[in-house]
């Protein structure tokens, strides 16, 4: 009896010690994101309530705002954070394809269908679903959307098993999905459900607090993407004109402007920031960082990896830019 009660002391002691592991690493994450952003004080409060839940959650706020980086602080903090995480951009899906995307397939269930795939509802079981840009969603999509977040199971094309699915979802989108429902174009009852918790992220123009926070993060991390050994700093005119600036591409314009002027800056010290238009930052952005890469644009040093996209989207982007091909013809 001694023996047994020694060995659940000490599996009590075990457990206790996990458990201040996990608030400890929970709260470590939570500070970390609220260094970078102070302003959302509020949001993060409501993060920390909401995530350990299973509720969908709504991220709300204008492209580039930061509602993904909400998300991955959701996801990392929840019940599921150790599951898969699985991000479906709805507005980069064509509708012909979102079944496929959805559901999967099985081998032969089509002429190109070589092999089994698992949809995204299936791939998040156990984990995390999140669908970016919800608001370009069909009509039609959102009643497949619906009936598997009533029902959680999915049949994959081709297939005759039912599928049962466990996945937490979390949307975003730049969209006013209220008034899209009252102009028909966003399913009252899909809103229903996702609507029990929304997260308004305010665009950056509103969050002063946060700009030399998120500026500093940002530094510190190209200094260790590009190998820079020295630290980097803005010009004084650099930080007056980021004060009065508008920012209208939000956090991702904030950095993409801050990559694009450490790549073309000749002084690392008294760094240079030029504004000018959003689409025409990204093109000198995307033009810098082929430059940077020589011009190839897949593998580990390419500017997919250094953008984070995946090459083909990266080409299309650059198509749609008008950044010239000449630079990356080799790679084709």
């Amino acid at each position: 009896n001694s023996v047994l009660l020694a060995n659940n002391l000490d599996l009590i002691q075990e457990n206790d010690g996990l458990k201040d592991s996990v608030r400890g690493s929970r709260m470590a994450l939570v500070n970390r994101f609220s260094a970078r952003t102070p302003s959302l004080k509020e949001i993060t409060e409501k993060i920390e309530k909401v995530s350990s839940t299973e509720v969908p959650i709504l991220v709300l706020g204008e492209t580039g705002c930061g509602k993904e980086v909400v998300v991955n602080l959701i996801q990392e903090l929840s019940n599921r954070g150790t599951g898969p995480f699985v991000k479906l951009n709805c507005g980069a899906i064509p509708e012909t394809l979102i079944d496929d995307e959805f559901f999967g397939h099985e081998k032969g269930a089509f002429t190109d269908a070589k092999i089994q795939k698992k949809g995204v509802f299936e791939r998040a079981s156990g984990g995390t679903l999140f669908l970016d840009e919800i608001g370009e969603l069909s009509l039609a999509a959102q009643v497949r959307l619906l009936r598997v977040l009533q029902q959680k199971i999915v049949t994959r094309i081709g297939g005759m098993h039912s599928i049962p699915v466990d996945f937490r979802l979390v949307a975003a989108t730049h969209r006013d999905l209220k008034q899209m429902a009252e102009e028909g174009r966003f399913r009252n009852d899909l809103l229903y459900r996702l609507n029990l918790f929304p997260l308004r992220i305010p665009p950056l123009r509103e969050r002063q607090e946060d700009l030399f926070p998120l500026t500093d993060f940002f530094l510190n991390r190209l200094r260790s993407k590009y190998g820079i050994s020295q630290p980097l700093s803005l010009s004084q005119k650099s930080v007056e004109q980021m004060q009065k600036y508008k920012w209208p591409g939000n956090v991702r314009e904030l950095e993409n402007t801050l990559e694009r002027s450490v790549l073309t800056s000749s002084d690392y010290q008294n760094i240079q920031i030029v504004f000018e238009g959003f689409e025409m930052m990204q093109k000198h952005y995307f033009e810098a960082v082929l430059k940077a890469t020589k011009g190839k644009i897949s593998g580990a040093d390419g500017a997919a990896a250094l953008t984070d996209m995946h090459p083909n989207t990266l080409r299309s982007k650059l198509e749609k830019l008008g950044v010239t091909f000449k630079a990356v013809k080799p790679e084709l």
